[in-house]
């Protein structure tokens, strides 16, 4: 059960050590105070201490089970991985998820009909089952107060940002390039339209 969990935590328990040792310094008579107010001291070194201990002590380790496919890896960062990050964090994540969701159909389609190159799926393949996985875990790793202490000038908070927007830009380029056959022919018919019914398309 959870309170169980709870009950036997370090967290729980380095706070229980030192409530009772503000009462046993009170019943000591080295801290010397109202009874309202010891109670008060009591209380607040519990939840210091549990506060502390649960800022200081990272999660526990997330790693991309083995011999996961990409679609397979895709639904495991959506559901294992975001919810574990920073709520400012998780929109760029988001982007390349939904991103990858929506061209690895495509990249299917163009690669029966011999129309993309091997490096489209190879790049989702790798931002899923490599780059994302390693970014996210090494993160995940620090205590949450040291991850967002900078260190010349920026922190892991920082560093992760920036590995999602390098990955989210290489997102967008492929993007492009998958589509820009499409967007071509869409040119192409704008043009014949234009032909037939003698009135200019904007595109």
């Amino acid at each position: 059960m959870g309170w169980r969990r709870f009950f036997y935590s370090t967290a729980n328990l380095l706070g229980l050590l030192a409530a009772i040792a503000v009462l046993g310094l009170y019943l000591a008579g080295i801290l010397r105070a109202p009874n309202w107010m010891v109670w008060g001291m009591v209380a607040g070194a519990y939840i210091g201490t549990l506060v502390l201990v649960v800022t200081l002590t990272p999660p526990p380790p997330m790693t991309l089970p083995e011999n996961l496919k990409t679609q397979q890896a895709l639904e495991w960062l959506r559901e294992h991985a975001l919810p574990r990050l920073p709520p400012d964090t998780q929109p760029a994540l988001q982007h390349i998820l939904d991103k990858a969701q929506q061209m690895l159909p495509r990249i299917k389609e163009l690669e029966v009909a011999g129309d993309v190159a091997p490096e489209a799926r190879h790049l989702i393949k790798q931002t899923l089952l490599k780059h994302l996985p390693t970014s996210i875990e090494s993160y995940l790793r620090l205590p949450p107060m040291y991850a967002r202490m900078k260190k010349q000038g920026k922190s892991p908070h920082d560093l992760l940002l920036q590995h999602f927007e390098l990955m989210h830009n290489a997102m967008d380029e492929l993007e492009d390039k998958l589509y820009a056959g499409d967007l071509q022919q869409m040119q192409v018919q704008s043009r014949l339209l234009e032909q037939q019914f003698g009135e200019k398309l904007t595109f």
